[in-house]
């Protein structure tokens, strides 16, 4: 719905809105519809929000945004300084910050990632000056560690006060970095590793036709006119939140998105119980057939999964098969919200590729190889201690990485 009218969004390369009662594409927005659009976002009224003006380029808040624009800017009177943005192509709040958002984000994610818009925008700059010092930070860290040990004089009979070489705040900072230097050094090289500086961590592995499990490209004369008693019949009083036109092994298919009851929700929580498509979350999905609106309640064959895998990738031996009902190591989530159950292949090429395929909507969910799996221990597991005997556990791992980001601290600042 775009300014009172029933629309449809394409997706893809550049997102396309049409208006559903005349097929009207919507050209853009002006500022005053710009306005309307946001004051119904904050529910108050136009006069309470400022105009801005128009970007046409990222600011410190849309980085990441440039394909996205143009966007209106406005500023909202209210308690918590709220500041929107609107889309001139899509008709809609792409983005909304508050102070206390935009505050511990100064605090946190930008210094975290030097996401400073100055050198953020200049991408091959920011990549050089993120590698350059986090590379610098391991040689600091290791020579650091080094030194630690060449300095420490075991004393006869042993006490701890005699056998470090310092005192007052730089014992203080012997200790700590003793303790705590080796997960800086972890930390800061795993972060370099998170920019793909080695060859090694951008390798791929096999690769397959977009359309393996498609059939071929979308065909929208296959989907026929939408019958809204139909619809509403299909759904069941339920609220729509959005269909996804999609093509599955041949035959043309609605993903419908709507609104999830709170209770019914809660209930499948309780029961460990996926929704229809997918995982778990706030919202259900339904896998629709076009041709007849009947809900797919059935699972797509493992049979058809591996004949058209097969034939996409012939003459690779595969070593593997399984149907997995708990994530493994390399294809989780912590919130419980990828897919499952899901179809696991390994191949035998010289990447040693696995597939992670959902059997209920017919699409590859993952792909790694053997070189992704060691960065993931590399990367996932030294940067954010994601290890599965504590990582799914909290508040654990929450204590766990305050002490160790605490200890870090007290350690650069001592």
């Amino acid at each position: 719905n775009v300014m009172d009218r029933p629309a449809y969004r394409f997706g893809g390369g550049q997102s396309v809105t049409v208006f559903a009662d005349n097929g009207e594409i919507l050209e853009g927005l002006d500022a005053a519809q710009a306005r309307t659009i946001a004051s119904r976002f904050v529910a108050l009224p136009a006069g309470k929000l400022q105009d801005a003006g128009m970007l046409t380029r990222p600011d410190q808040w849309t980085i990441g945004a440039g394909r996205g624009m143009p966007l209106f800017k406005f500023h909202v009177d209210d308690p918590a300084r709220t500041d929107l943005y609107v889309s001139a192509e899509l008709g809609e709040v792409t983005l909304e910050t508050t102070r206390r958002t935009r505050t511990l984000a100064w605090l946190g994610t930008i210094p975290h990632w030097f996401y400073f818009a100055a050198l953020r925008l200049n991408q091959p700059l920011w990549t050089r000056v993120v590698v350059w010092t986090s590379g610098l930070g391991c040689v600091l860290a290791a020579l650091g560690l080094v030194l630690g040990f060449v300095q420490y004089r075991r004393s006869t009979p042993f006490r701890l006060s005699t056998s470090i070489p310092y005192s007052g705040w730089m014992r203080w900072h012997y200790v700590s970095g003793a303790v705590f230097g080796l997960f800086t050094l972890t930390w800061v090289f795993s972060g370099l590793l998170s920019m793909e500086p080695f060859a090694w961590t951008r390798a791929t592995g096999l690769e397959v036709r977009r359309d393996v499990f498609t059939g071929g490209p979308l065909d929208l004369a296959r989907f026929p006119k939408m019958d809204a008693a139909a619809w509403e019949q299909m759904l069941g009083g339920r609220a729509l939140k959005e269909v996804e036109f999609t093509r599955i092994q041949d035959e043309p298919y609605y993903i419908v998105r709507y609104a999830a009851d709170a209770r019914t929700a809660a209930a499948r929580e309780r029961l460990h119980q996926p929704y229809n498509v997918g995982g778990r979350g706030d919202e259900d999905r339904l896998l629709v057939a076009a041709a007849t609106l009947e809900v797919r309640q059935a699972p797509f064959s493992i049979e058809s999964l591996m004949t058209r895998l097969k034939a996409a990738l012939p003459n690779v031996p595969i070593v593997d098969q399984q149907v997995l009902a708990d994530y493994d190591a390399y294809y989780y989530s912590r919130a419980g919200q990828s897919s499952l159950p899901v179809l696991r292949v390994k191949f035998d090429d010289p990447a040693k590729t696995w597939f992670y395929i959902d059997p209920q909507t017919s699409q590859i969910l993952a792909q790694v190889h053997r070189l992704n799996r060691v960065e993931r221990w590399l990367y996932n597991g030294l940067h954010s201690l994601d290890f599965s005997f504590w990582y799914g556990r909290r508040p654990l791992w929450d204590i766990g990485m305050l002490v160790l980001l605490v200890g870090g601290l007290v350690s650069s600042a001592a």
